[in-house]
């Protein structure tokens, strides 16, 4: 009785109020084959997310590869009472990787009504869905089929590229790389000036790839007189700790 009912009460209370004092976390909606993969790169980046499964026996097998320490909700992200409890009001982004893509559509259509502000990254099943998945919603579509083809592709004609980014992606610990973008604001350190006059590399040990400026045009290898303007962002390849401080250098809150 004290296991099944009084526990299984002072689990859910416990949980609930962990979830609540999040804010500008992630929700992901659906714990299966695309999410499990999701989870996994948001807990290597270290950032605060709530899963949101249905089906409890998938959660259970999950969450048992974490530890049991995944912050979640079982229930159906379709339901808007459902992604409340997870905390959409307060997120700033949500991942929709269901199986379906009208359950990833109605999922959208609830976030963005539930939240404005909320940055939608939707899973497109069929191809043809993404016009549908943007007109719900969604700001990005991401389909597995494409990517994977993609993916396919690169091992066939660039197979030491691809060896690179699996590395890449497989590293843990502080050295582990991933891209990430930086934002330049107003009143930074370096607003202003040349990638030659901010010592990027020797503080951040970054590697700069691209500035995207504020008109949205990329500039790709930048040169050491290229100015870094506020509302530009600086797309670079580092560790965790070494974005972190780019992001302190050129007063971006993250």
């Amino acid at each position: 009785l004290v296991e099944n009912v009084i526990g299984r009460a002072w689990r859910k209370r416990r949980m609930e109020k962990r979830i609540s004092s999040l804010s500008g976390h992630t929700v992901v909606a659906g714990g299966g084959r695309t999410g499990r993969f999701v989870i996994q790169e948001l807990r290597a980046s270290r950032l605060p997310f709530v899963v949101v499964e249905k089906d409890p026996d998938v959660f259970t097998r999950l969450n048992a590869e974490y530890d049991g320490e995944l912050l979640h909700v079982i229930g159906d992200a379709t339901d808007d009472l459902v992604l409340t409890a997870a905390g959409i009001e307060r997120a700033s982004g949500i991942v929709t990787a269901l199986a379906e893509d009208p359950e990833n559509v109605f999922v959208t259509i609830s976030a963005r009504s539930l939240n404005p502000r909320v940055r939608i990254v939707a899973k497109a099943v069929t191809l043809g869905s993404e016009a549908k998945l943007a007109r719900a919603g969604a700001n990005a579509m991401v389909s597995p089929h494409r990517i994977g083809a993609l993916r396919l592709v690169t091992e066939l004609l660039r197979p030491h590229t691809a060896e690179f980014l699996d590395s890449m992606m497989r590293g843990t610990g502080e050295e582990q790389l991933r891209f990430d973008d930086v934002q330049v604001c107003k009143g930074g350190k370096f607003e202003g000036r040349s990638l030659r006059e901010a010592p990027i590399r020797e503080q951040a040990n970054v590697l700069i790839v691209a500035i995207r400026g504020p008109d949205g045009r990329f500039v790709y290898n930048p040169p050491a007189d290229q100015r870094l303007e506020s509302g530009s962002y600086v797309v670079v390849l580092g560790t965790r700790d070494g974005v972190a401080r780019l992001r302190e250098m050129v007063g971006d809150p993250g």
